[in-house]
C-alpha cells in the first residue's frame, strides 16, 4: 500500500480561487464597513458636540430672553412713572392758569376800581383826601395783584418747563421700550 501522506495532495484550482476571492471579497466588505462605522461614530461626536453648542446657545439665548424682559418690566416701571409725572404737571399747569385767570381778574378789577377811583376823584374835589387814600389803597391791591399776577406767570413758565421735561422723557422712556421690545421678539424668534 501507499502512503497517502507520502505525496501532496492537490486541490482543485477553481474552488481555490472562489474561496480567495470570497476572502478578498469578505476583507474589503470588513475594511468598509469599518471605514463607514468610524465615519459615522466621526458624525455622532460631532452632532454630540453641535447638540453641546445648541444647547449652550440656547440657554444663553434664554438668559438674554429673561434680561430683555426684565429690563423691559424696569423701563415700563420707568414709563409709569414717568407718565405719572406728566400727569401732576399737567395738573400743576392747569391750577397755575386757573391762579392766573383768578389773579388777572384781580388785576381786571382793580383797574376798573382805579378808574373808577380816579374818576370820583375829579368830579369830587371836596371829598379828594378821602378819594385819595381810597385811590392810595387801589395802587396798593393792584400793584399786590401785579406781583402775584408775575409770581402765577413764573410758577406757569416753570410747570410748562417742567411739562415739556416731562414730554420728553416719556418719549425717550417709550423709545427705549420699544427697541426692548424689539430685541425680546427678536430674541424670542431665534430661540424658536
Amino acid at each position: 500500500m501507499s502512503d497517502p501522506y507520502s505525496q501532496p495532495q492537490k486541490f482543485p484550482v477553481i474552488p481555490t480561487v472562489i474561496i480567495g476571492v470570497l476572502a478578498a471579497a469578505l476583507v474589503a466588505v470588513v475594511f468598509v464597513f469599518m471605514n463607514r462605522l468610524e465615519a459615522t461614530r466621526t458624525r455622532a461626536t460631532a452632532a454630540d458636540e453641535q447638540t453641546l453648542q445648541a444647547r449652550s446657545e440656547i440657554t444663553a439665548l434664554q438668559t438674554r430672553v429673561e434680561e430683555t424682559r426684565a429690563a423691559a418690566e424696569n423701563l415700563q416701571k420707568q414709563l409709569n412713572a414717568e407718565t405719572l409725572a406728566h400727569t401732576k404737571a399737567q395738573a400743576d399747569i392747569a391750577a397755575a392758569r386757573a391762579e392766573s385767570a383768578r389773579v388777572q381778574r384781580e388785576w381786571d378789577d382793580a383797574k376798573v376800581r382805579l378808574a373808577e377811583l380816579a374818576e370820583e376823584a375829579r368830579t369830587a374835589n371836596a371829598r379828594a383826601s378821602e378819594n385819595q387814600t381810597r385811590l392810595n389803597e387801589a395802587e396798593t391791591r393792584c400793584a399786590k395783584a401785579m406781583k402775584q399776577l408775575g409770581d402765577a406767570k413764573v410758577e406757569a413758565n416753570v410747570a410748562n418747563h417742567r411739562a415739556e421735561e416731562s414730554a420728553a422723557k416719556l418719549a425717550e422712556a417709550q423709545s427705549k421700550l420699544a427697541e426692548l421690545r424689539t430685541q425680546l421678539e427678536a430674541a424670542t424668534s431665534r430661540k424658536r
